[in-house]
């Protein structure tokens, strides 16, 4: 919302009006001056102060005033409202749904649980959930705490990986499983009948979601033998909603690789590209094309990819930054390389054209890990959004050295994909820095998972008190907000994405979606 002192003053007559209708005791003779004052006023200019208004002061007054709700209850009013949310309340709106194709009940609610769900955040005391779905999965292969899962965009479908390889994907709605798919081991019938105890091992695994409802999840695994030599296997494969039959897309194969179970595997895609990091290694692979590059010589903690753009965090001189690479640069360099399909061309980063900016963490952290995500403002109409450019979230847990105390450090920063500086580099800048310390008693903690879209940070945590769960969130305005959120039960393989909090409960059997809007 515009932050003018202008704004105050349509929020104020606003809500006087609606206090208005709502007084208790009021004569007929004020309600109908009410009404006549409001008549008078033209509705291009009661449009105009709803649209700058608190959201909650238009609701009350739609409950009162059938004027202004008829005034307010077109698509229009809703749309703009929809393209003036900015990071702070980012609607759960999936990237790949037009906004065209949303209808005005749709539109309407989308804007509202954007701003509750942002000040139910921001108030203090504890976060508690304000709608909750359980599922009852099912699944005979869930046994393992290693099981990866992820609640897609939208909050309609649920992807479980377990440990044996499977792939299984749920409805929500429908509380149902749609399909299940196993990737091939990649051992021979030789191998087989040798028994030799050859170990598939789930690495990583991330997804796409395409403009025609299709998924396309990306498989990294790895197979490994009692000699250390293993086999790692990329692959993609894709689901309709039309035949619910996942096929195989994409398959790379690296055989012969030394202690293949060790390595730390991150995966990204989206669109034509696929990007896995492994230590020192990033592999980006233009998978439609099957041009890949290797880039060498890096040590990569975080990574994600945006249409045009990887955004990574690299370790290096005893400092971290952030690191962007833009796609069309790098797809260019591969042809003036003469990359041909199918093979790999290896680089290191400083033969790419990229964007940096250094984390400056306290030089007394230990720093234990660091994650990064993006927002790119698809919500908004396409001009503003290459306008806007991307905004980076990177935050970081570590603990002081002198003091032994937790602390979180979260910074933002922005991409500017307009400017472009020599060489068609884009213009990275360090734009918010927040920072805020844990409970002293606190021994353990983890932020495996991403910043949600709207820069909220779960972190995991364990004390003499036991495990606890806490919700950090960033605000342009407002600062950074540290909550606790409660702990119903013992849980496992939390993650968190805008605004929702999911989990397995203990025993495997069902999938808990908490909603705080």
């Amino acid at each position: 919302m515009p932050s003018n002192p202008s704004v105050t003053r349509p929020c104020k007559l606003l809500r006087r009006i609606s206090s208005g209708f709502r007084r208790r005791g009021h004569q007929p003779s004020s309600h109908s001056a009410t009404l006549s004052y409001i008549s008078k006023v033209s509705d291009v200019v009661w449009f105009e102060i709803a649209l700058y208004s608190d959201i909650s002061e238009v609701q009350s007054l739609v409950l009162t005033c059938r004027f202004i709700h008829n005034i307010i209850s077109v698509r229009v009013f809703w749309l703009y409202r929809l393209h003036a949310l900015e990071q702070d309340n980012a609607p759960n709106l999936p990237p790949h749904i037009s906004i065209s194709t949303l209808t005005l009940p749709q539109l309407r609610t989308l804007v509202i649980r954007a701003h509750r769900r942002h000040r139910n955040c921001m108030r203090p005391g504890t976060l508690r959930p304000t709608r909750e779905i359980r599922v009852n999965i099912k699944c005979p292969y869930l046994h393992d705490i290693s099981s990866n899962q992820a609640l897609l965009p939208g909050g309609e479908l649920f992807l479980v990986w377990t440990a044996e390889g499977y792939i299984q994907c749920f409805n929500v709605r429908k509380r149902k499983c749609i399909w299940t798919y196993q990737p091939k081991e990649p051992m021979s019938r030789e191998e087989i009948l040798e028994r030799q105890p050859y170990k598939l091992k789930v690495e990583g695994f991330d997804y796409d979601m395409q403009a025609n409802g299709d998924v396309h999840v990306l498989v990294v695994s790895g197979v490994s033998s009692p000699r250390g030599i293993g086999t790692r296997i990329i692959e993609i494969i894709q689901s309709s909603p039309q035949t619910k039959i996942p096929r195989p897309r994409y398959t790379y194969k690296r055989e012969n690789i030394w202690n293949v179970d060790i390595l730390t595997v991150l995966a990204k895609l989206s669109g034509g590209v696929l990007a896995v990091c492994m230590d020192d290694r990033l592999l980006l692979t233009f998978w439609e094309e099957n041009r890949s590059v290797l880039i060498r010589g890096s040590e990569f903690e975080s990574i994600d990819l945006t249409d045009n753009h990887l955004i990574c965090t690299q370790y290096g001189s005893r400092r971290e930054s952030v690191v962007a690479i833009r796609l069309s640069s790098l797809y260019k360099k591969l042809r003036d390389l003469n990359a041909t399909r199918n093979s790999v061309k290896s680089l290191t980063l400083n033969d790419l054209p990229h964007a940096r900016c250094p984390i400056t963490p306290n030089p007394d952290w230990l720093v234990k890990n660091t994650v990064v995500s993006i927002c790119n403002f698809h919500w908004k109409p396409e001009a503003e959004r290459k306008a806007r450019g991307i905004n980076i979230t990177v935050s970081q847990t570590g603990k002081d050295l002198n003091t032994s105390r937790i602390f979180l450090q979260v910074d933002s920063f922005h991409l500017d994909e307009a400017l472009l500086l020599d060489g068609g580099i884009p213009q990275l800048t360090h734009h918010k820095h927040w920072l805020t310390g844990l409970d002293p008693q606190i021994n353990w903690y983890c932020t495996s998972m991403p910043p949600s879209q709207a820069g909220q940070i779960l972190i995991h945590c364990y004390s003499s008190n036991g495990f606890s769960l806490k919700l950090a969130t960033t605000s342009y305005e407002d600062g950074m907000v540290l909550k606790e959120l409660p702990m119903l039960s013992i849980i496992c393989n939390m993650k968190f994405y805008s605004g929702a909090l999911y989990f397995l409960t203990s025993d495997f059997a069902s999938l808990v979606i908490q909603y705080f809007d």
